[in-house]
């Protein structure tokens, strides 16, 4: 299974958000915390899909480069 690629995925980031979500109403949180827990969900997949992202896009130059 190639990770880089999976964690890379919006598609799996937009389905832990919604997994995330309906759990937390499904046990009644308050709505202040519903939105901070899906922000910092959204905020880590945002940061691991660029960082995978740019070290495609360096590691692709430094093939061109050789």
């Amino acid at each position: 299974m190639d990770w880089k690629r999976k964690l890379a995925s919006r598609k799996l980031w937009a389905a832990i958000s919604g997994f995330a979500t309906a759990i937390i109403v499904f046990f009644n949180i308050d709505s202040e915390y519903q939105v901070k827990i899906v922000s910092l969900i959204g905020a880590f997949g945002s940061v691991i899909v660029y960082i995978i992202g740019e070290a495609y896009v360096d590691g692709k130059s430094t093939a061109n480069d050789c």
